[in-house]
C-alpha cells in the first residue's frame, strides 16, 4: 500500500494527507476483517513518529512527539491497526523504517527524503521486502 510520503505535502493538504495514510488503512482492515481475518498485514511505518530524538539510540521506549500532520496521520494509522487486532483479531507487523527509498519513488520535495540521498545511510526497499520474507 503506497502511503503519502511528503510532509510538506501533508501540511498543505491535511485532508488528502489523512486520506491517503488513515482511511486506506481503514479500508483494508475492515476489508480483512470481513473476508479474511487470518491475514497478516505488514505496516511501513516511520521514524518520524518519535520526532527529535531526546536520546540514542532511538528505541521502541522512545516518547512518541510526531512534528507534522504526515507523522500525525502515520501514527494514527497506527493505531487502527493495534485496535483491529485487539478487537478482531487482525494481525499487523508495525516496522518503523528510516531511510528507505524504492525503485518508483520520485522525491516531489527538496526536503523529502534529504537525509535518505545525502547521507551514507540510505536502504533500497527491496532489501526490506527480503528480510522481511526471510523472517
Amino acid at each position: 500500500m503506497a502511503d503519502q510520503l511528503s510532509h510538506v505535502d501533508s501540511m498543505d493538504d491535511p485532508m488528502m494527507d489523512m486520506e491517503l495514510n488513515i482511511l486506506s488503512h481503514i479500508s483494508l482492515l475492515e476489508a480483512c476483517r470481513r473476508k479474511n481475518c487470518d491475514a497478516l498485514i505488514v505496516l511501513s511505518s516511520t521514524r518520524q513518529l518519535y520526532g527529535k530524538p531526546q536520546y540514542f539510540p532511538v528505541d521502541e521506549r522512545h516518547p512518541l512527539d510526531p512534528p507534522d500532520v504526515n507523522a500525525i496521520n502515520k501514527l494514527s494509522s497506527e493505531y487502527y491497526h493495534l485496535q483491529y487486532y485487539r478487537n478482531y483479531g487482525i494481525r499487523t507487523v508495525i516496522l518503523r523504517l528510516t531511510n528507505t527509498y524504492g525503485p518508483r519513488q520520485l522525491i516531489k520535495n527538496a526536503k523529502q527524503g534529504f537525509l535518505g540521498w545525502k547521507s551514507s545511510s540510505r536502504f533500497h526497499l527491496c532489501g526490506f521486502v527480503e528480510a522481511m520474507l526471510k523472517s
